[in-house]
């Protein structure tokens, strides 16, 4: 949530205590949705934003290109990722043959 937000829902807070019980009721039930709305899209987001990172394996020693995309490290884009252990990556140019190779 923005700090202008959060301004906004405190103020609303401050005015819940004027009304009568079932308005009280109304309106904290409607704050904790929007708090609740606002963690899910959150969570959402930074799902979304992990679905699109890569993570590919590193080359082995003696290679310079990746097992899973054959790739070398360079020609990654910037915002992939690269890792040791084989359970971790998450290349789609990931073959069959390179994960019996490992084993």
């Amino acid at each position: 949530m923005t700090d202008p937000e959060v301004r906004a829902l405190r103020q609303i807070w401050n005015q819940v205590v004027l009304f009568d019980n079932d308005t009280r009721l109304r309106m904290v039930t409607w704050l904790h949705r929007r708090v609740e709305q606002e963690r899910l899209d959150a969570v959402v987001a930074e799902l979304e934003a992990a679905q699109k990172e890569v993570t590919h394996r590193c080359p082995p020693e003696g290679s310079s290109v990746t097992p899973c995309c054959g790739l070398t490290p360079f020609e990654l884009p910037s915002t992939d990722r690269m890792t040791l252990d084989n359970s971790l990556a998450t290349c789609r140019g990931r073959t069959e043959a390179s994960e019996k190779e490992d084993k």
